[in-house]
């Protein structure tokens, strides 16, 4: 990065939460923006990246235009996705790739399983609702329709979503995006012709378009079924936009005022746009022997720019006829003015401490810190898990999914008595449904309040909802829950100063949590199904319409006859796909030991049974073998 600053990077945008602290103290002058990976979809979770530093966010693309408005309503400097592929999950919120081909979409390395084909069930193989379609592949982005709506919005910068595209995709979609910004700009109005949506839609995109989430929040016009392929540019239309945009470099106008006098040096003012402007001097005229140099002799030698960035629309010479300056010394003299004019453009950085990463981590290393015995941690979706897990003493923390708090009856809260209470919140937070958590966490809270229940934390795993606790209930405990993705010392660092613990990634291996410091603030999932993914599209309303009262596990067969099931949340409108097999480290707790302050069962879609199987198993050391390690032995690209 250091040489990119100081040659005058503007801006760079970060997923990793430790990089904040590292970027702003090595590169004062650079801004920091907040990746979509960072999944901020509240002005709580951006008013507090703000606070951190954070300059810009590129919120989820599932937010609507309205959500969009009321980001920049808070004040904060928005940029969004408006043309491109789109993620079925949440972006930062997808494990799908990492879990089924070892390859991290949150790395940038997506191999693109939901591209690929799925068959859809009821309850496991009871009926099939769904065969052999591409049921999560989602069509591309086009937003020409709405630009002139997200300008109305505010909103700093579009983003169109271009990486691993060529150079005729990058500049044939970005030249119509500007032509109807442009129009929008000076009328106030624009009617998307028939031409140009053909044309986008001929540069390297799906077979269907839609118009993405900003006017409709998710449903099957959204999903390409039948066929998740592109349709290739033509190799006609690549020459038209490579010789109108690429082979033919745009060139900024300068104007060029030179004075060319015996012994005085050559002078040249070089005035670049409305602001800027340099005054050059080269070496003294000399008196002519033969011929002196002519005021076309100059133009001619000093408007030959080339291949440079720069158009001299104008060059005004004043000499007196008699001077003479050597061809060599003006073509030096034009080198010396694009090299001065490129300094002047670019902002040169030179206050940089590349010594603070070491600083840094040394301090983080005095930090370090043992964790003592292992304690267990049960985690809980449905009340049968409830149920199960209450029969139970090895464990003292028990999780509360805060959307059962509100089916709890006397006998479950009586035997909530003995153990430390925390809740969960949802992994998906966004503006338009903030109150009614808020509403319905104050009711639920007070109830158990009421019935002596204290509760003793909350569970965060997103900016949004840490920033949501910390505004909304600052008396609680807050844990960093699986969402926040810790991959290094710096990021544990810093996310521990906004959590008391946090628990450790999916997607981390054991060599190198070996590596980490805090380990008395660790805690590790050693059972249950991972997430894969957190969608705002719905499976059950593309497959059979939406329905809220439906009550039953979906799951997702791919090729390979895998079964992966999804919870739908009514609630808050969106779905989780868990991986197909729960991971396991039950058998590994005597390696755990020491390195996490505690190890934590994850229940999902376990009924009754199966939960109480699985506690019985482990409290009695016969622990079957149907589970996978997930990253724990291979880790992630």
């Amino acid at each position: 990065i250091e040489p990119l600053y100081q040659a005058g990077l503007d801006g760079i945008i970060i997923q990793d939460l430790g990089l904040i602290d590292l970027l702003s103290n090595t590169f004062p002058k650079v801004e920091l923006h907040g990746s979509t990976q960072m999944s901020v979809m509240s002005s709580e979770g951006g008013l507090y990246l703000k606070d951190k530093g954070i300059k810009r966010i590129v919120p989820s693309r599932e937010l609507s235009l309205s959500e969009f408005k009321h980001l920049k309503d808070a004040g904060l400097e928005v940029e969004c996705f408006i043309h491109g592929a789109m993620c079925y999950s949440y972006s930062g919120k997808c494990l799908f790739s990492s879990m089924a081909g070892g390859r991290s979409g949150n790395r940038g390395r997506c191999a693109g399983t939901c591209r690929k084909s799925y068959s859809l069930y009821e309850d496991g193989n009871s009926k099939k609702l769904m065969d052999d379609a591409y049921i999560i592949s989602m069509k591309d982005m086009c937003t020409l329709e709405d630009i002139g709506a997200l300008i109305d919005a505010g909103i700093n910068s579009f983003k169109i979503e271009g990486r691993m595209k060529s150079p005729e995709y990058a500049a044939g979609v970005t030249a119509i995006y500007r032509k109807y910004i442009d129009l929008y700009l000076k009328n106030g109005s624009y009617k998307v012709s028939k031409e140009d949506l053909e044309e986008i839609s001929d540069l390297y995109i799906r077979s269907q378009i839609c118009q993405g989430y900003m006017n409709t929040h998710n449903g099957k016009s959204m999903i390409s079924i039948e066929s998740p392929s592109y349709k290739g540019i033509s190799k006609e239309k690549a020459k038209e936009i490579a010789d109108k945009y690429i082979e033919n470099r745009i060139k900024k106008d300068i104007t060029l005022d030179v004075f060319a006098f015996v012994d005085s040096r050559v002078k040249i003012k070089v005035t670049y746009g409305k602001d800027l402007s340099l005054d050059f001097e080269g070496p003294v005229c000399q008196e002519a022997q033969n011929k002196a140099l002519s005021e076309k002799d100059i133009k001619d030698k000093l408007s030959k720019f080339g291949n440079t960035p720069y158009n001299p629309v104008s060059i005004k010479v004043k000499t007196d006829d008699r001077s003479f300056i050597p061809v060599s010394v003006l073509n030096e003299c034009r080198r010396n003015i694009c090299d001065l004019l490129e300094d002047k453009l670019i902002a040169v950085n030179k206050d940089t401490d590349i010594s603070y990463f070491d600083k840094k981590k040394a301090l983080i290393n005095n930090k370090s810190s043992k964790a003592n015995e292992n304690s267990y941690i049960v985690a809980v979706k449905n009340i049968g898990q409830l149920k199960a897990a209450l029969e139970y003493d090895f464990y003292s923390k028990l999780i509360l999914d805060c959307f059962i708090l509100e089916k709890l009856n006397k006998d479950l809260v009586s035997k909530l008595m003995d153990k430390e209470v925390y809740i969960s919140l949802p992994p998906v937070m966004r503006d338009n449904k903030i109150s009614y958590i808020k509403t319905y966490l104050d009711n639920e809270i007070s109830n158990l309040l009421d019935d002596g229940i204290v509760i003793k934390g909350i569970y965060a795993g997103s900016i949004d909802a840490i920033a949501f606790t910390k505004k909304y209930y600052p008396e609680y405990e807050i844990c960093g829950d699986t969402g926040l993705y810790v991959f290094n010392i710096y990021s544990e660092d810093y996310v521990l100063d906004m959590v008391s613990s946090y628990t450790s990634s999916y997607e981390n291996n054991f060599g190198e949590l070996k590596h980490y410091n805090r380990e008395d603030k660790r805690e590790v999932v050693i059972y249950g199904y991972t997430e894969l993914m957190q969608t705002a599209n719905c499976l059950l309303k593309t497959s059979r319409g939406c329905n809220k009262d439906y009550e039953k596990i979906l799951y997702l067969e791919d090729d390979k006859g895998r079964k992966f099931p999804a919870l739908l949340n009514h609630n808050l409108c969106f779905n989780t796909i868990y991986n197909n097999l729960p991971q396991s480290l039950m058998d590994k707790t005597s390696e755990l030991s020491g390195r996490f302050s505690g190890l934590r069962f994850n229940f999902t879609i376990e009924d009754y049974n199966e939960t109480k199987n699985i506690l019985a198993s482990f409290e009695t050391g016969n622990i079957n073998n149907s589970y996978t390690r997930g990253h724990y032995n291979r880790g992630v690209e």
